[in-house]
């Protein structure tokens, strides 16, 4: 207490400090009677002496000393010239800081000479209230405890407002002693001994807080961030004293952290300064409390080598030493354990992961107990993965695991050469990838190394390939294709540049890139080509080909491949095509007059902003017939003949067959049929024995 008395003091003489306050937390306030910050003597008329309060110190009470109501003015019968009941008597002015307000309780530790020396006024802010006349505390001539009023009923004040009060204690009875006051929400508190310890102040025009610090564990993270209810920025906070070594506060933030390094109990200031030259401060209590006793070495042990010296220190904070170490569970073949200084030691006989457990006691039967685990290291470190990767593809996301095996996990990978485009190594082993352009075949050398040290190597290759997507070219649906059909391919820089084929028969390469089919025998087969660009690639799939899932590769010209995919082929897989985005059948119609005349009618035409819209079929005369010509591809294999719908009404397939001078195109011939009323667009599918065409439409006039 002394200690915090020479803190209060020297808070009291600080520059410029225009307000200390003891601070009120959760509800409690406790104040040292010698520790006022003013008085006023008493101007009760019917006293014939000054009467006021005087310090008495390093004589009893429950801090520095105590206050005494003087001079005693009471006669042989203990009569005195009368007793003030108001605000006229001796003054005693404690700052405080209410953070909760409401109904407080008064608690007073006093001590009286006899039945007119028993009592005194408290209040808050130069009012009584209900503080008035606490008397009592008997027994006579010894430090006691009092909330009663002379009344009966139990003191309090009632405090509406948060933030700075004065707490007032006034003389009334000569002769009274006074030590501690007080404050408590809680009517059901009743102190004992010398009380709650003295509330901590803060000081200066800028108010801190918290007002009481939380506790803190030795070797334990610590944070607190500090504020102040005003100021204008920037703040700036900084300690006077000695607070706990490991814990500094940060300027510029006011944020108090660190990890406190010895237990015990601190008192240190926090002060704060803002722009405007505004200062505060506040005095702080931080008890560091022992760290439980606990093992901090962590599992795994370091890995040890078969036939090699090996030692590891158990590491151990908290509780109290001097410590004790005991073996737990069988030890590795060669280790054993020092009981004063937990150490662990030999050199390891056997290969193999092993466990090990230890147990600690401390100089208080506190203890802690781990199990470690331990490799020891027989067989040479080596790289599992096979040298040859899985390929990539660009525009795609590629990652394979790396493997190893024997030497001392854990283990890091590193790359020893450089790494292909778009390639990253993580140190556990994940090679990932997202390539953006087509980079063929690589090869790059990685190492991997492990916890004690040995290393291994291996080169990989791999090919960065594009990916390719091929679907029928009639109206680009998925799924499978037929041999002899017109297919498009669809990848990313699968191409140097543009071209299309001018010459009969179709190329079987462009650009220096060609294709090769594969089929689910395994057969290899060239395709030839119509279009090559490097997003799309147009081609003829071969005559012979086995049903099944096959691949689709593009080649360059040293036959490395340039882009690859999945392609499922049937000997039969109709599509018609198709003339504008919306769905109009690529064909025409033929309409035969009554003389027998042929008119080919266009189902599309130029629109004026140079698109193709629909041109309506219009309606027969008498005697006259229509029948309907379109172009697909993939059906021209067909074993059964195929049906066909229009607008689900069956409408007779003449012909279906090879176009004949287009490579892959094959024509449809139907009819004859009628425009069915109030129908504008009719919608036609085809149907052969492995399934229907996707629909397509014929304009009609209304």
């Amino acid at each position: 207490m002394q200690f915090r008395f020479f803190l209060a003091a020297v808070l009291l003489a600080v520059p410029g400090a225009a307000q200390q306050a003891f601070t009120e937390v959760d509800g409690l306030l406790s104040v040292e009677a010698e520790h006022f910050s003013g008085r006023q003597p008493s101007t009760f008329p019917q006293y014939t002496q000054v009467h006021t309060w005087e310090p008495v110190l390093g004589r009893g009470g429950s801090g520095d000393g105590y206050m005494e109501s003087v001079p005693d003015e009471r006669g042989e019968d203990g009569v005195g010239p009368g007793v003030p009941e108001g605000t006229d008597g001796a003054r005693l002015d404690y700052p405080i800081w209410i953070n909760q307000p409401g109904r407080y309780f008064i608690w007073v530790r006093g001590r009286s000479r006899g039945g007119e020396s028993n009592g005194l006024h408290v209040g808050i802010d130069g009012s009584l209230g209900g503080g008035q006349a606490i008397s009592g505390f008997f027994p006579q001539n010894q430090w006691t405890w009092e909330s009663r009023r002379r009344i009966g009923s139990a003191a309090s004040v009632q405090i509406l407002q948060p933030g700075p009060h004065t707490l007032n204690a006034w003389n009334r009875d000569d002769g009274f002693k006074l030590d501690k006051i007080v404050l408590t929400t809680d009517l059901a508190f009743l102190p004992t001994g010398t009380g709650p310890e003295e509330s901590l102040m803060n000081v200066g025009s800028l108010v801190i807080s918290p007002a009481v610090l939380p506790g803190a564990t030795e070797l334990q993270p610590y944070e607190v961030q500090l504020t102040t209810d005003s100021g204008s920025a920037p703040l700036s906070w900084r300690i006077e004293g000695t607070p706990p070594p490991g814990l500094t506060i940060d300027g510029p933030t006011g944020v108090l952290s660190g990890t406190p390094t010895e237990r015990g109990t601190y008192a240190f200031v926090v002060r704060v300064d803002d722009s405007g030259g505004e200062t505060g401060s506040r005095v702080y209590e931080l008890t560091v409390l022992a760290a439980p006793l606990q093992i901090v070495s962590q599992s795994p042990a370091p890995p040890a080598t078969l036939g090699q010296s090996y030692s590891f220190q158990i590491e151990v904070i908290g509780g109290e030493p001097p410590y004790t170490y005991f073996q737990l569970r069988t030890y590795p073949p060669g280790l054993s354990l020092s009981n004063a200084t937990g150490l662990v030691s030999g050199v390891l006989t056997e290969a193999g992961q092993f466990a090990f457990a230890v147990l600690v006691n401390d100089s208080k039967n506190g203890f802690a107990d781990r199990t470690f685990a331990l490799t020891v290291v027989g067989e040479p470190l080596s790289i599992t993965t096979p040298p040859r990767l899985a390929n990539a593809a660009v525009g795609g996301n590629y990652a394979v695991a790396l493997t190893a095996s024997g030497g001392a996990p854990p283990y890091a990978w590193e790359a020893v050469s450089a790494l292909p485009e778009g390639f990253a190594l993580t140190p556990d082993g994940m090679l990932t990838a997202a390539p953006t352009r087509f980079l063929g075949e690589v090869t790059f050398t990685l190492a991997v190394t492990d916890a004690v040290g040995q290393a291994a190597q291996r080169q990989f290759a791999l090919a960065v390939l594009a990916p390719l997507t091929s679907v029928t070219a009639a109206g680009f649906h998925e799924g499978p294709v037929a041999p002899v059909s017109i297919v498009s391919g669809f990848g990313l820089n699968i191409a140097p540049g543009i071209a299309g084929a001018d010459e009969r028969p179709l190329p079987t390469e462009l650009l220096g890139r060609r294709i090769d089919v594969i089929d689910s025998s395994g057969a290899r087969r060239p395709a030839r080509l119509f279009f090559l660009s490097p997003e799309q690639v147009n081609f003829l799939m071969p005559t012979f080909l086995f049903a099944g899932p096959g691949v689709v590769e593009i080649l360059d010209e040293d036959d490395a491949i340039v882009a690859s995919g999945p392609i499922e082929i049937q000997p039969v897989a109709p599509q018609l095509f198709v003339s504008t985005p919306d769905g109009i059948v690529a064909g025409f119609g033929l309409r035969v007059l009554a003389d027998g005349t042929q008119v080919v009618e266009e189902l599309v035409e130029l629109l004026s902003d140079g698109t193709l819209g629909p041109k309506p079929l219009r309606a027969l005369e008498e005697g006259e017939q229509r029948f309907l010509v379109v172009f697909g591809t993939g059906l021209r294999g067909y074993d059964d003949p195929p049906t066909a719908t229009f607008d689900g009404v069956a409408i007779p397939v003449v012909a279906a067959q090879a176009q004949g001078e287009f490579d892959g195109l094959d024509q449809v011939n139907l009819g004859p049929f009628s425009l069915l009323p109030g129908v504008t667009t009719g919608e036609l599918i085809l149907e052969f024995a492995e399934g229907p065409t996707e629909p397509v439409f014929v304009p009609l006039a209304p």
